[in-house]
């Protein structure tokens, strides 16, 4: 009887497809049993168990220029120092004379790919592989996937990617960091200065930022601000504003368009048109808002529009790894990597389906599981919030609403929810560490969340126009002021969101809006509206004048740097390179806290409380480097959409390390 290995990646999951398999015992480095008539012995990686070999073995011991640029015919690759037996152990498995084939059993994803080839390659292995490929390491799950192992031959293209992804870093990296430190040390300065394709234009972020930082002035401003009466003493206040005529779309001279785009960057240019009116609220000096004031008072005001507007807000769209890392931090305070971490334990627990994905949506078939899902919750502390949706279903899970579901958005796997396994329950709570509970509950209560109703706030904007005395036959000048005014009418689906953490909940009191990254607007207290009509009159009872400043940038928390790594690119011109960036940006969700924790070991950022801020070396490191592709989003958007295609198929893998080749030359 022939013998199947099966290759896990880690030792906990190793041990989860053998109970799943129904192989019982237990083993430092591998577990065997029968499986359908068949000897399998299940063994495990521990991560990485092999690794590029190092540049001396191409030669270049020394850091000098006469050694650059390095490029291996041929890559090499060698065992990892640390974990040496359990590879001995791997590969002898592999070299058995009696094996029939071999299962891959990685994480489900490109690195896990990689991770399984190293060892299998480097072990010398001929024998047919299988892939078993699972979002979820329950027992049905790894079941199904057993009944349904597929050749690894139909994931080539996702190895081509691992490969070109590793080594075209390598390459970067290498060959970069080599040649900055070089040019860095003739300039005088100490120490190594790293270059990585994600990581520094990731730093760049940041010393951007810190820059805005050192360089921010504050500006004073002033605004009007007026008290309106009713005859029956109902009041309300309003501020100035004027809407600025929309400049007339007027092709600009030749050449001054890319003078501005060069000198303005991504900012915002004067010279394109505009065609939306824009609006003006305050004044650059307290002068004129003071004349005005003493010609307003006692005028009397016509409300020039008055409406109210009901705007929905729809429950989140289920989790992926970077929006799950983004919320932990403004939720939690956690660091990416943190989240990463307690994610992965929850993954091979058991009961979080895989966690490195890059996907909020649903399959069909996933979302046929939600009322097993919703049966384990309800056996824990949402018993009474299940009760609810299952409510809404006469008695039973009604079926997930489609805007959860989308075939078509899910490639690798599904966007991260809890599975049919339960947690341990003591006393109605689940039997979880503190923090894998909080993280638990973070996926659980936001899958819940997707059978409520919507969020409904209702928006009444005033605008009251108060003309100035007449003093000719002209026509009279007329200030408006505005007032804005939002009322709660369901809290719908947000009623159930995840209790905010004590820091926040002072912050959060007062806020009426989140921000895509991460930054709140705050809603000043306002004076009750009365119902008005248009063309009805009040008195400008009383006008002030308040002054404030132009806000200092904030310091980015990790949430904002994970919003710019996700989004970093979609300002790009070229329309294939914005849709590789759409769902990569820079990194990939199961590297970005890698990359965030490589540049504090680097010492080119580090962590004040919840911000990140650039150091000295990290904005010496960005301003040294002459290459823009290096420091811009350009480069990984053209590099993944490449990956992308090879892994599709539709692209050459030689043909794209040929051209990692040409550029990191050009660059050294």
């Amino acid at each position: 009887m022939g013998v199947r290995v099966v290759v896990a990646e880690k030792p906990s999951m190793g041990r989860s497809i053998a109970q799943a398999l129904g192989i019982t015992g237990s083993g430092r480095s591998s577990i065997s049993g029968d499986v359908g008539g068949q000897r399998v012995i299940i063994t495990w990686c521990i991560g990485h168990l092999v690794e590029t070999a190092a540049p001396e073995h191409y030669g270049a011991k020394s850091w000098q220029w006469k050694t650059l640029p390095i490029l291996p015919d041929r890559f090499a690759y060698a065992p990892v120092n640390g974990t040496k037996d359990q590879y001995d152990t791997v590969c002898g498995l592999l070299q058995r004379p009696d094996v029939d084939d071999v299962v891959n059993a990685t994480d489900a994803g490109r690195e896990g790919q990689l991770i399984f080839h190293l060892v299998y390659d480097l072990s010398g292995c001929q024998r047919p592989v299988k892939r078993l490929w699972t979002s979820s390491l329950t027992e049905d799950a790894i079941v199904q996937a057993w009944k349904g192992l597929r050749d690894d031959s139909d994931y080539a293209g996702l190895t081509a990617a691992a490969r070109c992804r590793q080594e075209s870093d390598w390459l970067v990296g290498i060959n970069c960091t080599r040649a900055q430190t070089l040019a860095s040390q003739a300039q005088g300065h100490e120490g190594v200065f790293s270059i990585g394709r994600v990581q520094t234009p990731t730093l760049a972020m940041l010393v951007q930022r810190e820059k805005d930082l050192r360089d921010f002035k504050p500006q004073d401003f002033w605004k009007l601000v007026a008290t309106f009466a009713l005859a029956t003493g109902e009041r309300w206040e309003g501020t100035w504003f004027e809407r600025e005529a929309p400049r007339p779309e007027v092709a600009p001279a030749a050449g001054k368009a890319d003078k501005a785009g060069k000198a303005g960057g991504a900012g915002k240019s004067d010279a394109g048109p505009r065609t939306e009116p824009e609006e003006r609220d305050r004044f650059e000096n307290p002068h004129e808002p003071e004349a005005l004031a003493k010609l307003l008072h006692g005028q009397m005001a016509t409300v020039q529009q008055f409406g109210k507007k009901d705007e929905r807000r729809k429950p989140e769209l289920l989790y992926d790894l970077t929006t799950l890392q983004k919320e932990a931090n403004r939720r939690l305070g956690w660091t990416a990597e943190q989240t990463l971490e307690r994610a992965q334990q929850l993954y091979e627990m058991g009961l979080l389906s895989y966690p490195r994905t890059n996907s909020r949506y649903l399959t069909k078939k996933d979302a046929a599981e939600a009322p097993a899902w919703l049966q384990v919750l309800a056996r824990g502390p949402y018993a009474a919030i299940v009760d609810e949706v299952k409510t809404m279903g006469g008695g039973q899970v009604p079926p997930l609403p489609g805007r959860f579901v989308d075939d078509s958005e899910v490639e690798d796997h599904p966007a991260i929810t809890v599975t049919n396994k339960s947690p341990p329950v003591r006393d109605g709570q689940f039997g979880l560490q503190p923090e894998q509970a909080q993280l638990y509950d973070l996926v659980a209560r936001r899958l819940l969340a997707a059978w409520f109703p919507d969020r409904i706030e209702r928006k009444a904007t005033l605008v009251m126009a108060v003309p100035e005395p007449r003093r000719t036959d002209a026509e009279p000048v007329v200030h408006t002021f505005k007032t804005v005014q939002t009322d709660l009418i369901d809290e719908g689906w947000t009623r159930i969101e995840p209790p905010i953490g004590k820091a926040n909940k002072a912050k959060e009191a007062n806020t009426t809006k989140h921000l895509d990254d991460g930054q709140e607007e705050q809603a000043p207290a306002q004076m009750a509206l009365p119902l008005l009509r248009k063309g009805q009159q009040a008195r400008t009872e009383q006008l002030r004048v308040d002054k404030g400043q132009t806000s200092r940038p904030r310091p980015m928390t990790e949430a904002d740097l994970l919003a710019g790594m996700e989004r970093a690119g979609r300002q790009l011109d070229d329309e294939n390179l914005r849709g590789a960036m759409k769902d990569c940006g820079l990194g990939t969700p199961a590297t970005r806290a890698a990359i965030i924790e490589t540049l504090l070991q680097r010492d080119y950022i580090r962590r004040q409380g919840r911000q990140l801020r650039a150091t000295d070396k990290g904005v010496a490191l960005i301003d040294g480097i002459s290459a823009d592709a290096l420091k811009s989003p350009l480069l990984t958007g053209q590099w993944e959409a490449s990956m992308e295609q090879i892994r599709r198929g539709k692209a050459d893998r030689d043909s794209f390390m040929q051209g990692i080749r040409g550029f990191v030359t050009e660059q050294v």
